[in-house]
């Protein structure tokens, strides 16, 4: 029966076609079978299993095709360019339904506050995250540099945002990591350093305004600042920086702060022009950060390290506790701090013990605006 279906097919097609195409190969002759009446569907196919591989191959490149429409528009939303209620009610319903959902933080009477510590490298950030959390709660916490080590990464990480995050980047990074604390931890948080390249962005700019916005918890940022000739010398300190040798040493660890020690001796730092441009830099870096933290309208307060770890009284760590809700309250000394502390100090503080080129330096700066840093 077969055999005559197919005789009879073939007739049929023939009676339509020319004289030569009884002289078709037989491959010729099954690629005809396109034409046959009972031919199933995919009769463009020589297989139906090649039929199935192209429909889900199509299916796939549809979905593919809707995420990116989707995503598109959140972007457009994000920009404000369509404008009209009637328009943006759908456009918003779709947005709502796709976009990455929302963390909910703990209040401040439920869980450790969320907070960033931001500061440049080499200002005394550990230590003073690590002071902080454990006169403020139950147990130490850590604060990673989320925002990248060097400007390098920094670039990197905000360049990687996803859109459909924005600017939410950072308190959903901070609701994340209070839920992964216990409740009795005092803060949490992570540490960024904001460099001039990045902090400028939209998603640096961004994130700031929309941490103003919360209330409970509000969102508060602690901004370290320490004198930038220290910040030069630490940095060229730890540059060439033996590997076994930790970049912080533990409280009674002698050979760590040995080692350290015979780093902080003949450093010689840039002076001339080289200096001055420098320290020019990080004078518009730092106006930019404190600009941005008060025209974000998010909680911030700017803290000094000479007078966190350098000065008789505890005044500074009063003024943070303080800020924070949290913490000693006042007749606090700097015996009761140090108390707190895991980390031993590895610098001298003499400038002049460690600078060997001293004299340069000074004669760079005497009589500029920079003259201060000799003497603060």
């Amino acid at each position: 029966m077969i055999r005559q279906r197919h005789l009879f097919s073939y007739i049929n097609y023939n009676s339509s076609s020319s004289s030569n195409s009884q002289f078709r190969s037989k491959g010729e002759q099954w690629q005809d079978r396109s034409f046959f009446p009972n031919w199933s569907l995919c009769c463009l196919c020589r297989h139906q299993r090649s039929c199935y591989r192209y429909f889900i191959l199509l299916s796939v490149l549809l979905l593919i095709l809707s995420l990116n429409i989707l995503t598109g528009l959140s972007v457009i939303k994000r920009l404000n360019i369509l404008t009209g209620s009637g328009r943006m009610t759908i456009i918003e319903e779709i947005i709502e339904d796709t976009s990455p959902k929302r963390c909910e933080f703990l209040s401040e009477d439920e869980g450790p506050l969320p907070v960033i510590l931001m500061s440049l490298g080499r200002s005394g950030s550990s230590v003073t995250w690590d002071t902080l959390s454990r006169m403020t709660g139950h147990a130490a916490t850590v604060a990673y540099e989320v925002t990248g080590q060097d400007r390098f990464k920094s670039s990197d990480f905000f360049e990687r945002i996803d859109p459909r995050i924005g600017a939410k980047w950072a308190s959903n990074r901070l609701c994340e990591i209070q839920k992964r604390h216990p409740r009795d931890a005092g803060i949490i948080g992570f540490q960024w350093k904001p460099y001039r390249i990045t902090f400028k962005s939209i998603y640096a700019i961004g994130a700031l305004e929309e941490m103003g916005t919360h209330q409970n918890p509000p969102i508060r940022i602690i901004y370290l600042k320490r004198n930038p000739l220290d910040r030069r010398i630490s940095n060229l300190r730890h540059k060439d920086q033996d590997m076994y040798l930790p970049a912080h040493c533990s409280i009674g660890d002698v050979e760590c702060v040995k080692g350290h020690t015979q780093k902080s001796q003949n450093v010689t730092i840039p002076s001339g022009a080289e200096l001055i441009k420098w320290l020019r830099t990080y004078k518009v870096t730092d106006r930019l950060v404190r600009d941005q933290l008060l025209m974000s309208g998010v909680r911030h307060i700017s803290i000094d390290y000479n007078k966190l770890y350098l000065s008789n009284n505890a005044d500074e760590w009063t003024r943070v506790f303080s800020f924070l809700g949290r913490g000693p309250g006042m007749n606090l000394t700097m015996d009761d701090v140090r108390a707190h502390f895991s980390m031993a100090p590895t610098s001298p503080k003499n400038r002049t013990e460690i600078i060997s080129n001293y004299d340069e330096v000074e004669e760079t700066l005497v009589n500029t605006e920079f003259q201060y840093l000799l003497y603060n």
